[in-house]
């Protein structure tokens, strides 16, 4: 909650007229060195700048999405790339869609796909 001094003072300065802001301003930068703070606006007529280039992702998540007719090898291939145990490897693959890695770069990851898919496994990766 704000003090009553400080709602009267923003109180004032609210009421100021264009002439009296300005003057506020240049006392405040002539005796207190406090200079504003520039905020760029855009006008009706100028143009939006485009944006950058959207930023790459650079992290990857392997997603199992699926294990066709080959599910012992798939879940074999999943038990070598997450170091699970038979029944956790087994659990995760008849979850799928499921993640497999998680926070990856993109060459780990299609690394990673190429074994699943080899396996008979069908992988996304986001």
């Amino acid at each position: 909650m704000k003090t009553t001094a400080i709602r009267q003072i923003g109180d004032q300065i609210a009421n100021l007229t264009l002439h009296q802001a300005q003057e506020l301003g240049a006392y405040l930068r002539e005796v207190h060195g406090i200079e504003p703070i520039e905020i760029p606006t855009q006008t009706w007529h100028q143009q939006p700048v485009d944006d950058p280039k959207p930023v790459q992702p650079t992290a990857f998540d392997v997603v199992l999405t699926g294990y066709g007719e080959q599910k012992i090898s798939v879940i074999r291939a999943v038990r070598l790339i997450t170091q699970l145990n038979l029944r956790d490897a087994k659990t995760l693959v008849e979850s799928a869609p499921a993640p497999i890695r998680e926070g990856i770069d993109r060459d780990e990851a299609e690394q990673l796909r190429e074994k699943l898919e080899l396996a008979g496994g069908t992988v996304d990766i986001v």
